[in-house]
């Protein structure tokens, strides 16, 4: 009896280890996804900088990328998987050579005379280049984390503690029932 308890509480304690507390990885896919809001800022306040740029092609650019910007919105409140696809269709949009509508008419220009037709590598002239890496890297980071640590819950078998400690107090019962009798 005391035996079958003993393999019985090592089974729920082992079950205890596996399925308790949070996931290792969670404190990395939280410093992960505060990177990637990061580097979303840090996009921002550059093209900011850049919009009250002296070179007023430099300042078109930016306009253009503040437009993409608020089209797209803020994504660092969304949700993991939301903020992930808002931050892939925001990447995509930015690194278009030509951008659609009203951001290729020079006349929609509050510059006059500005346009930028001829101009290539528009995100590295702008100081933006750098920022948009990182947020692409922060981004693939931030899910390849997110990815691997739901993954290792997925093989947490649920119900496996409830289980085993019904399993243990059962042995424990049959124990103490047979000191008593």
């Amino acid at each position: 009896f005391v035996n079958n308890y003993k393999v019985k509480y090592n089974v729920f304690d082992g079950s205890m280890k596996v399925s308790g507390g949070e996931n290792v990885l969670s404190y990395d896919v939280t410093r992960l996804d505060k990177v990637r809001d990061d580097a979303y800022r840090g996009l921002k306040r550059q093209n900011n900088v850049a919009m009250n740029d002296f070179d007023p092609v430099i300042a078109e650019i930016a306009r253009q990328t503040d437009i993409i910007l608020r089209r797209n919105g803020d994504p660092c409140s969304l949700p993991y998987l939301a903020e992930n696809s808002a931050v892939i269709n925001l990447i995509q949009d930015l690194e278009e050579e030509e951008r659609p509508g009203e951001l290729s008419d020079p006349t929609n220009s509050p510059l006059d005379g500005v346009s930028l037709e001829d101009v290539t590598n528009r995100l590295q002239m702008a100081g933006l280049e750098r920022w948009v890496m990182r947020l692409k890297e922060a981004n693939e980071k931030f899910i390849s984390f997110f990815t691997n640590r739901n993954s290792q819950q997925a093989t947490i078998v649920t119900g496996a503690t409830k289980a085993a400690r019904l399993e243990t107090d059962a042995a424990y019962r049959a124990v103490v029932k047979r000191l008593n009798a």
